[in-house]
C-alpha cells in the first residue's frame, strides 16, 4: 500500500473489489461489501437458496 501513502486522499480501485482509501494507515472500503451465491440443493430447479458471503 506504499503507493497509496504517497498522496493524501488517494483512492485505490482494484479490479476485483470496491474502491478504498487509507484512513490512519488502514484500507477502508468506500461502499458496503456485498457478496452472495444462489445455490441449488433441491430436486426442483426453481428452489434456490441464497448464501451470503459477507455481513
Amino acid at each position: 500500500m506504499e503507493f497509496m501513502e504517497k498522496k493524501k486522499d488517494n483512492i485505490m480501485v482494484p479490479g476485483h473489489d470496491i474502491p478504498m482509501k487509507l484512513v490512519d494507515g488502514k484500507p477502508v472500503y468506500l461502499q458496503k461489501r456485498e457478496a452472495e451465491l444462489q445455490c441449488w440443493f433441491s430436486d426442483n430447479l426453481e428452489d434456490l437458496t441464497d448464501v451470503k458471503l459477507v455481513d
